[in-house]
């Protein structure tokens, strides 16, 4: 047996190739000739690299779904029209004047007014809403800032209910000295009255009933589960956003409290609620960006891609 004895730094990471070649003179003076090779690396250590991965799922309650799945590509379509007559109305105040309107109501059951340009398209106005054949009952009185909702309710009236016609006053301030905005609107549900449509600045989206609560929107979820798939180093989320059909949002500040650092092995589920509208039928599509470093400056990002399909089933047409 022959040693040969070398000296290897076991705190560098190098890899080592040896070869070994032997040559025998026999009695007969034949030369015969060996050889053999090994190779070894040290440090034998686990992978320090940065390797985070996201995944996307979308689900929604399951009495939503078509066969309870839950999943957001099953959302069963929802009715627009008002048949019943609401107790309860929520109206968006969009601003803007009386040509925006969109709907199929009759001319003699809507009817809109501007005055000095119409409603505000920013900020925020006074609005009231009474009964058109008694205008003693208020249905709503209040400021409203364009783009948020505002509610009448019914049982607030001395009737309990909302008749035929409603009047909208958009006034420009508390004080209804200057009024902007005057629109009548068939209210009592016996006339074309569907969600999302608009009569002026104001845009239905809620309405409830004997039958239930009716809204254009159907409140989803999306499931963002994060792991570090890294074997021996932490990873820290620096950047997080979901893309849905072209508009971006960060979703940095959903990450639950401490868990933005994530160990080799652990996993953190970020949950992001998000509105469908379903008066539109429509594919979305939505890409998961994350991107995280470790301590020793290594960065590493991934994505995941998500399709659906949703919305009420749009309606046929004709030819001519």
């Amino acid at each position: 047996t022959v040693c040969e004895v070398d000296e290897v730094d076991s705190c560098v990471e190098e890899c080592y190739e040896t070869e070994i070649e032997v040559d025998a003179t026999m009695a007969d003076g034949f030369v015969c000739t060996a050889l053999d090779e090994y190779e070894f690396c040290v440090p034998e250590t686990t992978s320090e690299e940065c390797n985070v991965e996201v995944d996307l799922e979308c689900s929604t309650d399951a009495d939503r779904t078509i066969g309870g799945t839950g999943s957001c590509d099953a959302i069963i379509p929802i009715a627009t029209r008002c048949d019943n007559r609401a107790s309860v109305m929520s109206w968006r105040f969009n601003g803007g004047d009386c040509e925006q309107s969109f709907n199929i109501q009759e001319a003699d059951k809507f009817t809109c007014t501007d005055f000095d340009g119409g409603a505000p398209t920013e900020g925020s106005a006074w609005i009231t809403v009474t009964s058109v054949k008694d205008e003693s009952q208020v249905y709503f009185d209040g400021e409203v800032r364009v783009g948020d909702l505002f509610s009448m309710f019914a049982a607030n009236t001395d009737k309990g209910k909302f008749d035929a016609d409603s009047f909208f006053y958009v006034y420009s301030d508390a004080s209804k000295a200057n009024l902007l905005q005057l629109s009548s609107v068939h209210t009592s549900c016996s006339q074309n009255l569907f969600l999302k449509d608009k009569f002026g600045s104001v845009q239905l989206l809620i309405f409830e009933n004997e039958l239930g609560l009716f809204t254009c929107f159907v409140q989803a979820t999306y499931g963002f589960t994060i792991t570090n798939q890294g074997a021996a180093d932490s990873g820290t989320i620096v950047e997080f956003t979901s893309t849905t059909n072209g508009v971006s949002d960060d979703c940095l500040d959903d990450v639950p409290a401490d868990s933005d650092t994530v160990q080799p092995g652990d996993t953190v589920i970020v949950d992001k609620q998000v509105l469908i509208d379903m008066t539109v039928r429509q594919e979305y599509n939505t890409v998961a960006y994350i991107r995280a470093e470790t301590p020793n400056g290594s960065s590493c990002e991934d994505t995941s891609t998500l399709q659906f399909t949703a919305g009420n089933p749009n309606l046929p047409t004709f030819g001519g």
